[in-house]
């Protein structure tokens, strides 16, 4: 039996737990520092004097240095070039001094300055502690106060508008957004006043003083900064997201050509070694005259492959420039949107807008300028001709590429082969190929056109990308993907009588979202439907009202533009459901609402627009269920409804009702304003007769579910008929929705009186 000291085994248990402590808390403070350190070289260094910026100032393409620097830049080389990228930009009136300021990196080096002096200490920075330690924190002066300095700090006028905040929710403010504790701007011109407005005018920022002395309305508008840098943030977002398609598409063409650049070594070193074997054979018979005959071929070789290999690597080191810039310019504003305030946005807006319209100018998809095959053919009577071969360039392309080829057509290109010298029995040589997604392959036959151009043609069912792939003498010479989609009609229909899949009983509105899923009302069955991409079609959910046994008689669904929200029209309560992503129910709101029927979201405001059968007007809701405004009324007259069906939103926010017993289709804006009408009673082309459901595609191309007719029509933008979709394979069409394949959206319709879902192919 063994005796335990417990007193001495809890110290050193508490030992141990302590030292756990202090070695997470060191781990922690490491971590911090590198962070902080890593924003201080990579975002707080002039690239000019290697220091922290010191009165940052912002060229015209982001760059920013010290306005010192640029001073001695500028004397320097008599001009205005950004010493990173070298470009030329005008210098303004005034000098340097006149420059746009980076108000941003400005404040960002004041914080890290104020730290690396050790002004983080606890004490008052008017009383050095003599009054008690820092109680709150001046925004503006960026000072340290205790309860009594923070009183006589507010009495002075000169800080009366200081903004003071208590320490503990500073240190919150800081980690949670740092731009809501950076110390306002003040006016240029009347400096003790803050920039609280912007000129859209004058696209600056200016205080209040500003506006009824410098920028009198009317002529200048202007508005609060805060408004102004919301909305011009959300333009910034989106540059950011363009400017990233940019680089993408220029780092896929850097691949593109360095697979050319791949392709030009190896055959190089195939045919260096080729060249190498009859050298080394011949030798064997001849002497002097062999070996200087083979020296001269091989300087011509490395001549032909070095000549194109500079031609490719300078144009890859043009590409890297443009991606340079592009990543600048997205750095700089994404920087400035996660750390800069409203000002700071504001401020630096009209260079980001110069710098990045000048990037969308920039062409980032290029051809690799060299893709000649070299090729060594040998001479096998030396004795006669006194030479070993000859080297050559044949250069081949592909002509005449469709933009899209239909199951079961022909897949018909164009050769242009270009040689240094007359080959015979090239026919015989030349081959193509078509391979498919799957790898399938095809042999594609060839007409010589005797000119030095070729006809290629082939032939597939299988739906996809194919790639055609030509070759000569067993090498690959040049390719090129062209997409096969299906032949037009229909391509297959979800209904009762297909097995395995799934059965639909009345389906009513239909909507896909931006993964291609099909939400579907289901009117007799009462629940909502969510379907698996048309590829691959079946049940992927089914829902029920949470609040209710099951949904009563949905009719219609619309899905909002960040395809979190689904809206449904219950025609039994006369009311507006609202399920989440997931769709599991949220709310539902009714308003002036008496038979909703059709139902849609505008993406360019977000409001929610509801057909109403019994009022013959559409209602206008924001997405939280609060009615905006109604617009229509009985009538014939242009505006008017005879009983509106269904309702949808094209691409520019314009909303298109379905006029059911007017026969026609009306489009207005998104504030109602009516714009023009198409359609009339009839069967002819163009007619229809008791319009119900109706879409567009991503071309705002408009789909119209002609009930009366049993057929399914397609209008232009501007509501010329341009095809029917069907060939009479539809019942009872109710809703319709399209997908944004290329080069045409497939169209889903569903059809109540088929219990079916069928898909077609434009």
């Amino acid at each position: 039996m063994y005796h335990v000291n417990t007193a001495s085994h809890c110290r050193s248990v508490q030992c141990q737990v302590i030292k756990e402590q202090k070695f997470w808390m060191r781990a922690m403070a490491t971590a911090e520092s590198e962070f902080l350190e890593k924003i201080n070289e990579d975002f707080l260094v002039c690239g000019v004097c290697s220091e922290r910026y010191k009165t940052a100032k912002v060229l015209p393409c982001l760059h920013s240095f010290c306005e010192q620097c640029l001073f001695g830049w500028v004397e320097k080389t008599c001009k205005l070039d950004c010493p990173v990228c070298r470009r030329s930009h005008q210098l303004p009136q005034g000098g340097v001094a006149k420059l746009q300021s980076n108000f941003f990196l400005d404040q960002l080096v004041e914080e890290f300055n104020r730290r690396d002096s050790g002004s983080s200490k606890s004490t008052c920075d008017a009383c050095l502690g003599e009054g008690g330690k820092d109680d709150v924190r001046c925004v503006e002066c960026s000072a340290r106060l205790c309860g009594n300095c923070a009183g006589a700090h507010k009495r002075l006028a000169a800080s009366r508008s200081h903004r003071l905040i208590a320490m503990d929710e500073y240190v919150s403010l800081k980690d949670k957004d740092p731009s809501l504790i950076q110390a306002g701007i003040y006016c240029d011109r009347h400096t003790d006043n803050q920039v609280k407005f912007y000129c859209d005018t004058c696209e600056v920022p200016i205080c209040s003083d500003c506006t009824v002395i410098d920028h009198r309305i009317p002529e200048h508008k202007h508005r609060y900064l805060q408004d102004a840098a919301g909305e011009y943030k959300q333009v910034v977002e989106k540059t950011i997201k363009e400017l990233k398609v940019k680089e993408k598409k220029n780092d896929d063409w850097k691949v593109a050509i360095q697979k050319v650049v791949n392709k030009l070594d190896a055959s190089f070193s195939e045919e260096e070694k080729k060249l190498q074997d009859h050298v080394t054979e011949t030798i064997k018979e001849i002497t002097r005259r062999i070996e200087e005959n083979g020296r001269l071929l091989m300087k011509q070789l490395k001549d032909k492959y070095e000549t194109r290999k500079d031609d490719l690597t300078a144009q890859l080191e043009a590409l890297d420039i443009i991606a340079n810039d592009l990543a600048n310019a997205r750095e700089f504003t994404e920087n400035l949107i996660q750390y800069g305030n409203a000002a700071q946005l504001m401020s630096a807006k009209k260079n980001v807008d110069a710098q990045t319209q000048e990037l969308y100018k920039v062409e980032t998809g290029s051809d690799p300028v060299a893709d000649e095959l070299m090729m060594f053919t040998p001479c096998d009577d030396y004795c006669e001709t006194k030479s070993l071969g000859s080297i050559h360039l044949v250069e081949c392309s592909l002509t005449e590429i469709p933009e899209f080829c239909r199951c079961g057509d022909d897949v018909c290109l164009g050769v242009c082969l270009t040689l240094e010298v007359d080959l015979k029995g090239l026919k015989d040589a030349i081959e193509a190929e078509m391979i498919g997604p799957l790898s399938q392959r095809e042999t594609m036959t060839i007409e010589d056109h005797k000119n030095g151009t070729y006809s290629v043609k082939g032939r597939t069912m299988i739906e996809g990308e194919h790639e055609v792939l030509v070759s000569l003498w067993k090498r690959s010479v040049c390719s090129s993907r062209v997409k096969v989609i299906p032949k037009k009609g229909l391509l297959f229909e979800l209904s009762r009588k297909c097995q395995g899949l799934v059965e639909i009983d009345g389906p009513y509105g239909i909507a896909v979202d931006q993964i291609g899923n099909t939400v579907v009302c289901e009117f007799k069955r009462e629940v909502i439907t969510r379907l698996s991409p048309y590829k691959d079609f079946h049940r992927k959910m089914e829902i029920t009202h949470g609040k209710y046994s099951k949904v009563h008689k949905p009719l219609y669904v619309g899905i909002s533009a960040d395809q979190k929200l689904h809206f449904v029209t219950d025609i039994k309560n006369k009311k507006v459901l609202v399920f989440d992503e997931n769709l599991q129910f949220i709310r539902s709101f009714k308003g002036k609402i008496k038979t909703p029927r059709g139902i849609a979201v505008n993406p360019t405001n977000k409001r929610v627009y509801v057909a109403d059968d019994s009022l013959h007007c559409i209602h206008t809701f924001d997405q939280d269920g609060n009615q905006i405004k109604s617009f229509g009324g009985k009538g014939n007259e242009d505006g008017y409804f005879n009983s509106p069906e269904d309702v949808c939103i094209n691409k520019d926010g314009n909303v298109i009702v379905s006029d059911y017993r007017n026969h026609r289709i009306q489009v207005f804006d998104a504030d109602g304003q009516f714009q023009f009408a198409f359609g009339s009673k009839g069967d002819g082309q163009g007619q229809m007769q008791n319009p119900f459901g109706v879409t567009t595609d991503r071309h705002n191309n408009v789909y119209v579910c002609d009930r009366g007719n049993k057929r399914v029509l397609k209008f232009d933008p501007k509501g010329v008929y341009i095809c029917r979709i069907d060939n009479g394979e539809v019942k009872k069409v109710s809703g319709v929705c399209v997908t944004d394949d290329e080069p045409f959206g497939r169209v889903i319709v569903s059809d109540y009186v088929g219990n079916s879902i069928e898909v077609f192919a434009q």
